[in-house]
């Protein structure tokens, strides 16, 4: 037992040293004066994350919102929480932007969780995702009308979000997947 002590006060030794030995970093959040847009999201982003939509060439069809995924009360997909049962204006749209946005990176917009997790081969960048490939590549619309509410984020000091329409001479149509033709 003498020397079994010895190795675990050696462990114990070295763990103490390497600890005491770490430099303390700090963390400074930056304010870009820039948010994402609720409106946008409630439009465009949130109907991707909580209807089906069909994920490959078989048709199969898979929600983000299901039960067994990210459903707010039943799924155990992580921190991303969605209501799928969230209206524009509601309490629960709120938490449902709340939830995504925290998984997007208005830096970086391809590096966003949001995009990674579900995307194909995108394991190395990201832990993997247990709903699977949601996105076969960046091209897919559903990851490209993501990526575009990440990327076209609104200054702070604006009530609106107007600059996200994508089609600005066709006031019926916002989202890439608006079938208002």
């Amino acid at each position: 037992m003498p020397g079994h002590a010895k190795t675990i006060a050696l462990v114990v030794t070295l763990l103490a040293s390497t600890l005491t030995g770490c430099p303390e970093v700090s963390v400074t959040p930056v304010n870009s004066g820039q948010q994402l847009c609720q409106e946008f999201f409630e439009a465009c982003v949130n109907p991707i994350l909580v209807s089906p939509i069909t994920v490959d060439q078989t048709g199969q069809q898979k929600t983000c919102a299901a039960p067994g995924c990210h459903h707010v009360d039943t799924g155990p997909g992580g921190a991303l929480k969605l209501d799928p049962l969230a209206r524009p204006g509601s309490d629960a749209i709120q938490a449902n932007f709340i939830s995504a946005k925290s998984f997007a990176n208005i830096s970086d917009p391809p590096l966003s969780k949001l995009l990674l997790k579900p995307l194909a081969g995108s394991l190395s960048f990201v832990d993997s995702h247990a709903g699977g490939d949601i996105f076969a590549d960046p091209n897919d619309l559903n990851y490209q009308e993501i990526l575009y509410w990440i990327s076209h984020p609104q200054d702070l000091a604006e009530a609106s979000c107007p600059q996200l329409d994508h089609f600005p001479e066709d006031p019926t149509r916002r989202c890439l997947a608006d079938d208002n033709l």
